[in-house]
Parts: C-alpha cells; structure tokens; sequence
C-alpha cells in the first residue's frame, strides 16, 4: 500500500511540475509599459483577433517567458530604445532556430535583418491595403472576394491623411501585402529555421477604430454593405498562426462537427420590419426555426422614421 501511495505522490509532483513549466504555443509580448504608451489599444485590439479566431494564448511583458513559445506576437511597436541588447539577440535567435516572430510597426534598425527588410519610413497618406492572395493562399485561403482583397485604410474624398502607417523596403522579405501605391505594407522572411512577419501599421487602427466609429470613414458603404476590413486582418494573423502550428486548437464558429451553420437574425429598427413582423415571425414558427429579433424601441418621430408601433400594436 505504501508503495502504491508513493508512486501517486510521484506522479502527482511530476504532473504539477509539468504544468508549471508550460507555456502556451502563442505569446503576447506585451511592451505597452516600456513605451511609456498612454493606452493599451494596441493590446486590446491584439487580444481581440486572437479571441475572435478562437486560440489560446499568453500574454507576458519579459522577451525571455515570451521566446519559451512557438509563436510571438508583439502588442506594441518596437522602437529603437524598446529593446535591449540581449533582448534583441534572445529575439534574434528565437526565429532562427525555428520560432515564429510577428511584429507591428517596426523602427528598430538592429532588428530589420531578422524581418528580412533594411529600412522603413512613416507614411499618413496611403488609403488602401492589397493582400497577394495568389502568392500567399494558405494564408489567405478565406479571402475570395475582391473587397476583401483590397480593404480601406481611410476614404481620400473625405480626408487628407490617413491612418499611421510605415512601409518598409524588402531585402531577402517576401512582400505579403502592398499599399495603392505599390510600397510594402506587410512582409515575411525566412530567417534560419523560423519565420518574421513585419506590419507597417497598428492594431488598434485596424481593430479599435472601426468598433469606435473613428475608422476615418472607410467603409465603402454607408448601410447594408459588405465591409471586410476588421475580418479580414482577422483572418491574416489567425491564417500565419494556422500556416505554422496546424494541430493548434483554437475554437471553431460552428457546433457539433457540422460544416456549416445558418445564424438567422432580424433587424427591427424601421416602420417597414415592424408591418412584416408576424409574416416572418409566422412562417418560422411554422417551420420549427428559432430566429433572434433585435427590436429597436423607437416610439418618437426623427428624419429617418415616424414611431414604429402606433399603427401595428394590438
């Protein structure tokens, strides 16, 4: 019994150390504090695409707990004072023996040789992002339409700057994606084992804006439109993280194995949806469908419509 009891107790210390000493395959670096930044947009708007494409993941703010990872994923840009030295070569090496290295806004010149790039500069005027969907297809496998393709950065009727934005000249980098006027928005290299991946801007102007309703109006329509933008860089990082960690788990959109699963929602902010309530309503019921209806409450006259239930309640 007594032999029994200390091979548990073995195995049990054996379990707790191991668990101690995991680390997630993804890593969020997170450098907000080091640069003295006011907010932390740019890691909220990062945390958001990991959510959203359903992965698992660290977040840290030491360069050593984040290299003990496959995949690291900065939340901040990385100016020349960002890092240290030996930060600098830890990070260096992290890629070269196998690691997977994602930066946003790169200034560092020390580091441009691992992104495969010898030199950057600030651009405010670029309006549009073009995805080399046909060099790159499993990493853009779900961009199959031509506004996803091609998202905007800004409306340049509207405005006369843009987001903030870099772009970066390529040495041995593969250019991934390319502002409307040819320079190099996102790029990849190949460094020893590993993989770098430089963008040219901030999360938080891709990610944040849009939620805020600050996205220097670059939606191209103005209601019931398609607008792809925030998926679509969605879709890109989750797309690099899939490329090199293919059995990573991360959560899937639909249940039970199923290849595909049908949302039905309704919209009822208009006098019109409120006359074809019962209509739609009816015909599902009928057919044993459940629907979610999002009913604005709006009892006043305004520019666009009179008050909704008057004429329909009963």
């Amino acid at each position: 019994m007594k032999k029994h009891s200390l091979l548990l107790v073995l195995l049990l210390s054996s379990l707790l150390l191991h668990s101690q000493s995991f680390r997630h395959d993804i890593t969020v670096l997170d450098l907000t504090t080091r640069n003295a930044e006011p907010t932390s947009n740019n890691l909220f708007s990062l945390e958001h695409i990991l959510k959203s494409a359903g992965f698992s993941y660290s977040v840290t703010t030491s360069v050593n707990e984040a290299i003990a990872s496959k995949v690291i994923l900065t939340a901040s840009p990385i100016e020349p004072t960002t890092l240290n030295q030996p930060e600098r070569d830890s990070l260096k090496a992290f890629v070269e023996r196998g690691g997977i290295a994602i930066v946003h806004y790169l200034k560092d010149a020390k580091l441009f040789s691992t992104f495969g790039v010898s030199s950057t500069k600030y651009l405010a005027n670029k309006y549009s992002l073009t995805f080399d969907t046909g060099a790159f297809p499993g990493i853009f496998s779900l961009l199959d339409d031509d506004r996803e393709k091609t998202i905007m950065l800004a409306d340049s009727t509207k405005y006369t700057y843009s987001i903030d934005s870099r772009y970066y000249v390529p040495t041995s980098a593969d250019v991934m994606a390319r502002y409307e006027t040819n320079e190099a928005a996102i790029c990849h290299a190949h460094t020893g084992n590993g993989h770098a991946y430089v963008i040219g801007f901030n999360y938080e102007d891709l990610i944040l804006r849009p939620q805020v309703k600050r996205d220097l109006s670059a939606s191209r329509g103005y209601s019931n439109t398609f607008e792809p933008a925030q998926d679509v860089f969605i879709f890109t990082i989750a797309g690099i993280i899939r490329k090199h960690l293919p059995y990573a788990i991360n959560k899937h959109t639909v249940p039970w194995h199923y290849k595909g699963a049908l949302v039905i929602t309704h919209d009822v902010d208009a006098t019109t949806s409120i006359g074809m309530f019962d209509d739609y309503a009816g015909y599902e019921r009928s057919n044993q469908i459940s629907a979610t209806y999002l009913i604005t409450t709006h009892y006043m006259h305004d520019k666009i419509a009179k008050n909704f239930f008057d004429d329909e309640y009963n």
